[in-house]
C-alpha cells in the first residue's frame, strides 16, 4: 500500500479507487486542546511552596580542587599539597571528602586565604 496526501492506493494502477483517510483523534500530544482540569505535573506536586518553608533552604558553594587552582592560580597538584598540609608556611587548606573527590567550601577557602595574608 503507498500513502500519498491523505489517500490509501492499493496500487499504481488503482489510483481512480482512491479512498480518503479519515481519523477521530489528533495526530500529536501538542495539539490537543489543554483541558482546564489536567492533573498538576509531578514537579509542581513534589516541591513544597518556597513561602511555606520554615527556613529557607542554604546553598553551601563547594569547588573543586580545579577551581580553587583557578582562584590561587596555582596546579591542582599544588592545590592538593595544600589540603594535605605539605606546603611549609601554610596551615592546610580546609576540605572535604565526597567519594574520592575533595572539595573545599567557599567560605573556608576565603577565611583561609585571610588567615594566610595575616601571617596564620
Amino acid at each position: 500500500m503507498e500513502r500519498t496526501r491523505g489517500t490509501i492506493r492499493s496500487s499504481p494502477e488503482d489510483a481512480m479507487s482512491s479512498i480518503p483517510i479519515t481519523t477521530d483523534r489528533p495526530r500529536a500530544a501538542d495539539e490537543r486542546p489543554a483541558s482546564a482540569d489536567a492533573t498538576p505535573t509531578a514537579s509542581s506536586d513534589c516541591l513544597p511552596d518556597p513561602a511555606d518553608l520554615k527556613f529557607p533552604p542554604r546553598r553551601v558553594s563547594l569547588l573543586t580542587a580545579a577551581e580553587v587552582a583557578s582562584e590561587l592560580r596555582c596546579s591542582k597538584a599544588h592545590v592538593h599539597n595544600l589540603i594535605n598540609g605539605r606546603v611549609r608556611g601554610a596551615r592546610p587548606l580546609p576540605s572535604l571528602w565526597l567519594g574520592r573527590r575533595r572539595l573545599v567550601r567557599r567560605t573556608s577557602l576565603d577565611q583561609w586565604l585571610l588567615t594566610i595574608e595575616h601571617g596564620g
